[in-house]
């Protein structure tokens, strides 16, 4: 299907439905690669945007702000 020739970290296939499986692997690769790399990326802006800061106290509120009416 696709000249995969560049991504050689599957074994030899041994099996005949073998290199349908690593197509299938690797077309799941490129779907949730995007993903997981959006994911990473807001984690670390994420973790930049909301790090410790000499001078800036942290924000506390007490837990009888958060009352729920039942």
């Amino acid at each position: 299907m696709f000249d995969w020739s560049w991504f050689d970290a599957m074994p030899q296939s041994i099996s005949t439905y073998g290199g349908q499986l690593d197509d299938l692997l690797r077309l799941i690769c490129w779907i949730v690669g995007p993903w997981f790399l959006l994911a990473e990326g807001l984690l670390l802006y994420c973790l930049f945007r909301y790090r410790k800061r000499d001078g800036v106290r942290a924000a506390w509120l007490p837990a009888d702000t958060l009352k729920i009416n039942a």
